[in-house]
């Protein structure tokens, strides 16, 4: 699984840009309301029906369980709050686990595109000490959004546990945007002559 870092700019205010190659979304189970939050703009985002997302996040958070809403699209996995201050690795698996149940291939992590308060250190290096030991998995890319203003705080965490492996990140995806751009190109090709016909 190649990761890439997408940094998003937060100037202490929340934003999202969907990202057009994923074809899931695992977010915060923040239940929307009046709050704004991250789930509360996707839901917006992708027009989705708000009482159902509200009802799923608040179910995901009382029994601290993972679900995934599959005939969403994209799809959206939605992932129980944390402390932000414990090691996560049954969240992560779960969250796997879950990727995997509706083969996923290109998902975008957005956990940590907007932070709160302090960076939740020991969540982050769990996850990617999870990764490092993921072994087979459908999923190709993980698209992971983080707050810019630990950008390099994050990148460095991943380096001390990925030694070997080349990172990419928003300004460095060229080859695999390429990829899945062309992939989304001959599907709209083969559709586009399909309705000509």
């Amino acid at each position: 699984m190649e990761i890439i870092f997408r940094p998003l700019s937060s100037c202490n205010d929340l934003g999202f840009s969907p990202s057009i190659e994923s074809d899931t979304i695992s977010v915060t189970a923040n239940p929307t309301g009046l709050t704004i939050t991250p789930l509360n703009i996707i839901v917006s985002k992708f027009t989705w029906n708000k009482l159902r997302v509200h009802q799923a996040a608040t179910r995901v958070n009382r029994f601290t369980k993972v679900a995934v809403l599959r005939d969403l699209k994209p799809k959206l996995i939605l992932v129980p709050k944390t402390s932000g201050q414990s090691d996560v690795t049954e969240l992560m698996n779960e969250i796997l686990e879950a990727a995997e149940s509706v083969e996923s291939e290109v998902i975008n992590f957005t956990h940590y595109g907007y932070v709160r308060n302090n960076l939740p250190r020991t969540e982050i290096e769990s996850i990617f000490k999870k990764l490092s030991a993921l072994k087979e998995t459908s999923i190709r890319v993980l698209i992971w959004d983080i707050d810019s203003r630990y950008y390099d705080e994050i990148l460095s965490m991943h380096d001390k546990q990925f030694p070997h492996k080349q990172r990419k990140n928003q300004k460095n995806i060229k080859g695999v945007s390429e990829t899945i751009i062309s992939a989304f190109r001959s599907q709209f090709r083969i559709l586009a002559n399909a309705l000509r016909k």
